[in-house]
């Protein structure tokens, strides 16, 4: 009798997963994937024009291959409000849009001419986009520059975050997202840096040289990605250019000597590079400084807020620019920095925080934190002194310059 019950029980054991097969392994072989039921966006670029916006998206879209991967195809959209074009979109598509991946949102020219907030207020409602969604201004259109990352696609990790991060590391822009975009906005000065990145047309061996349709190729030294293949002809620059905003809207492009200075003076980086005059030959030297920080000090002087800024680093003399040089004499050039050089590269250093207090007074941009160190320390007499200079306080506040610079570690 045990050994009956015994056998019917590893019977039903088996009926029971056989049915539960029958009915199970179906569903799981045709329940829709995520990429079936939602579009998932990479990149969102805004544009707008005649009144209304336009919406361009890359989104992800899995290739059928022997290995598992992906590529990015480029949708556009045009309404009266951000929502408006996502649901044309995704109607269109007949998914529904997901910006949970969306690593960066590209802004065109025409939306940093007005204040950008109000284009971005969808987005700080949205609880489905990632708030680390980069901002990255796009002079050429939005539209162009997702074009581009399309087109450039190739078989390496092509990945906006990653291009910004390292420009973090060794340029000087903090990252600006949808999730700390509010608190740069509201800041007494509402300065804050975007990245640039530009859509370009690229040579391609293919075509050796010659013109695409829509215009000829170009090659202007950027640092370009190159396409992927298929015809695209464009690539990205992303050579390190920065825009500056105050207030939502974009006030101009800093220019290579200004993006140097804000590179020494930035607490993000570690690394620096300029060129000094060579006191020993008729050129330039190129003066790599590493192990760098930045410390501010602030204090008042009869009424007066002074801010000293003191950078420390190891300079080494990198290399000679040697189209100025006679190669003759290449060798007579010590590469190890003296007290006399410590000298030159401390006067250049403090000619950079110069320029660069002149470009504050005069834009009223406060690109150093100047109000935010002294409200820190100094809050009482600070506040006093705003209220003096309600509309040009910066214009009065004295810079000082210090140095440490080693030659060996």
């Amino acid at each position: 009798m045990k050994e009956k019950l015994k056998n019917l029980c590893v019977h039903s054991t088996a009926i029971v997963f056989f049915v539960l097969a029958v009915f199970l392994v179906p569903i799981a072989m045709y329940t829709a994937s995520a990429f079936d039921r939602y579009a998932l966006v990479a990149v969102l670029g805004l544009d707008a024009k005649d009144d209304k916006y336009e919406v361009s998206a890359l989104v992800i879209t899995p290739q059928v291959s022997g290995q598992f991967s992906e590529s990015l195809r480029k949708f556009d959209s045009s309404g009266d409000s951000v929502a408006q074009c996502l649901l044309s979109m995704g109607i269109s598509l007949g998914k529904q849009i997901d910006l949970a991946h969306c690593e960066a949102i590209v802004l065109g020219d025409e939306i940093l001419e007005d204040d950008a907030t109000k284009y971005l207020d969808y987005f700080m409602r949205n609880s489905n986009l990632a708030i680390n969604s980069i901002l990255i201004n796009a002079p050429g259109g939005a539209n162009e520059l997702l074009d581009a990352i399309s087109s450039a696609q190739t078989n390496d990790d092509i990945s906006i975050q990653n291009i910004i991060a390292y420009h973090k590391d060794v340029l000087f822009t903090a990252e600006v997202n949808v999730g700390n975009y509010y608190r740069y906005y509201n800041r007494p000065d509402q300065t804050y840096f975007l990245p640039i990145f530009e859509g370009k047309q690229g040579g391609s061996a293919a075509n050796d040289g010659g013109s695409k349709a829509g215009g000829e190729a170009e090659g202007d030294g950027g640092a370009g990605m190159p396409q992927g293949g298929g015809g695209g002809d464009k690539t990205i620059d992303a050579a390190g250019k920065t825009a500056l905003i105050k207030a939502g809207k974009k006030l101009r492009e800093l220019d290579q000597e200004e993006i140097i200075a804000y590179n020494i003076f930035s607490r993000w980086t570690t690394r620096t590079q300029f060129t000094v005059p060579d006191p020993y030959h008729d050129g330039m030297l190129v003066i790599d400084g590493t192990e760098k920080k930045v410390s501010v000090k602030t204090r008042f002087e009869d009424g007066v807020p002074v801010i000293t800024f003191k950078v420390s680093m190891l300079a080494l003399s990198d290399e000679l620019q040697k189209s100025r040089y006679n190669l003759t004499d290449f060798f007579t050039t010590d590469s190890m920095i003296n007290v006399r050089m410590k000298d030159i590269i401390h006067d250049r250093m403090e000619g950079y925080l110069d320029m660069l207090a002149a470009n504050i007074a005069r834009d009223n941009t406060d690109t150093l934190d100047i109000y935010q160190h002294f409200d820190a320390f100094h809050h009482s007499e600070w506040q006093e002194f705003v209220k003096r200079y309600p509309n040009d306080y910066l214009s009065h506040v004295k810079f000082e310059f210090q140095s440490d610079i080693k030659d060996t570690l």
